[in-house]
């Protein structure tokens, strides 16, 4: 396949869902991308705003202000319900603990325990300071509904994740350790719903994921035939996640396709 037969059909694939689709793929070493649709949207982050808490996170470990052994004090009520981690009862945990369930299965109780641990703002500077993005802001916790009716929501877009998973991959931010440390993190995602969907066959990625009603992404970067890509899915407004899903795992099994063949 050629490339502008890939750009072909997937434009034709957004143009035909009942979603609004964002879509942005680029080599980490190049400067054009291979696909880009929507690329500039802002939107509704969901859980792949959780990549940006990570790194807020392993910033301060840098600093010295925490150590990934450190103990976080856990409440019953700190405990969400649709937590699975911590479905038991629980005192405490490790910093590293908390960070593998946050990004590994995108647990909310975790992921709001860190947002506790360093702020808010913390990581609305870190995002604007550090990895220079301009839509990304994180505004409430993790299913806090009262915050989304009072107009309070997280938000990014495709090309905030490409800024952020290429300083990553080419660690221009925090140490080469942690980096790595993060991008060991982002390779154990355990949802296989969205990108991966169609994908049998091993594959090396670090990604992110994000789900809410009607809204499904998968942010990250592939390791293929000795290069670094980023890929940005995102389905936003659909009829169904399943629906989203299917749809962004299609494009996703077409880029795939398309990058194997590919000369290098």
């Amino acid at each position: 396949m050629q490339l502008e037969t890939l750009q072909k059909k997937t434009a034709a694939l957004i143009e035909d869902a009942a979603a609004n689709v964002s879509v942005l793929v680029q080599d980490i070493a190049g400067r054009q991308p291979l696909l880009a649709f929507g690329e500039q949207r802002r939107l509704v982050s969901a859980s792949t705003i959780k990549t940006q808490i990570l790194l807020t996170v392993l910033d301060e470990v840098r600093q010295g202000k925490r150590n990934l052994q450190d103990m976080v004090s856990i409440a019953p009520a700190d405990i969400l319900p649709d937590s699975t981690a911590f479905d038991r009862p629980v005192a405490a945990a490790s910093l590293e603990e908390l960070l593998y369930w946050m990004v590994c299965i995108s647990d909310n109780t975790a992921t709001n325990l860190m947002i506790r641990l360093v702020g808010m703002d913390a990581v609305n500077r870190y995002s604007s300071e550090v990895l220079h993005l301009t839509d990304t802001s994180l505004q409430r916790k993790m299913l806090d509904h009262n915050a989304v009716r009072q107009g309070r929501n997280n938000y990014t877009s495709p090309r905030d994740m490409l800024c952020t998973y290429r300083a990553l991959a080419q660690k221009t931010i925090l140490t080469p350790q942690l980096c790595s440390y993060a991008l060991s993190l982002l390779s154990r995602q355990q949802d296989k719903t969205v990108a991966f969907r169609y994908i049998w066959e091993p594959l090396q990625a670090a990604h992110k994921t994000g789900e809410l009603r009607g809204l499904d992404h998968d942010t990250g970067l592939l390791f293929l035939n000795g290069h670094t890509y980023f890929f940005g899915l995102f389905a936003t407004d659909g009829s169904s996640n399943r629906e989203n899903q299917q749809l962004l795992g299609r494009l996703f099994r077409m880029l795939v396709d398309y990058l194997k063949g590919a000369a290098v």
